[in-house]
């Protein structure tokens, strides 16, 4: 978790669903600042793959129906990922009182693939702090498979089918990622995206 971020117990929260949405064994480490800064939370050391990046996002007592509605980008973060300094996984987790209650665990290169409009071109809403955010639904996600996983305390399960072997993928090789597109009228159309064939077939299959 960015020793930055979040509060001891919000941590200990994360880390637990963390635990639950990745495949074991797993150990965690604290980001650097500057890969904080370039989008990255967490470092984790995976049996299989050595090191692979995690960002993550906590959303504290918010209305019974936040996780099945949307997940929300700061404006800054749409040039991390076109500069593939992004971590590729993502877990957004909401806690109520201080504990964890659901978590869902974002593909974010497939979703900047395939996601339309992209991040960089959704209307922006201000925090009143002269930050702002863009919002992809839920069922955006499911539509572009980059939602991989969902679950609660009790444990995590797959959204579709081959998400586990999109997340061995990017296990196995989190460099491996493709490059970013420009804008496209069918964001869905491989030949429109700047990536090599080899690259849409694994994003769409």
């Amino acid at each position: 978790m960015s020793r930055y971020d979040y509060e001891d117990n919000v941590r200990r929260e994360i880390e637990r669903m963390i635990a639950l949405a990745i495949p074991p064994p797993i150990t965690l480490r604290p980001a650097t600042r500057q890969q904080d800064y370039g989008g990255i939370d967490v470092l984790y050391n995976v049996a299989i793959s050595g090191t692979t990046h995690l960002q993550v996002r906590a959303r504290l007592d918010r209305p019974d129906y936040a996780p099945d509605e949307d997940v929300t980008f700061r404006t800054t973060e749409p040039d991390m990922i076109s500069a593939r300094t992004y971590a590729p996984l993502m877990l957004f987790c909401w806690l109520r009182n201080g504990v964890a209650i659901h978590g869902k665990l974002v593909d974010i290169y497939k979703m900047d693939a395939l996601l339309d409009p992209p991040l960089w071109k959704r209307h922006t809403t201000g925090n009143g702090d002269g930050t702002a955010f863009m919002a992809v639904r839920i069922e955006e996600l499911f539509a572009a498979e980059a939602l991989l996983r969902l679950g609660s305390p009790r444990g995590f399960a797959d959204a579709w089918h081959g998400a586990a072997r999109r997340l061995r993928d990017i296990m196995k090789d989190p460099a491996d990622v493709p490059q970013p597109r420009q804008p496209t009228a069918d964001p869905f159309d491989p030949a429109n995206l700047r990536i090599t064939p080899e690259q849409a077939q694994r994003l769409i299959r």
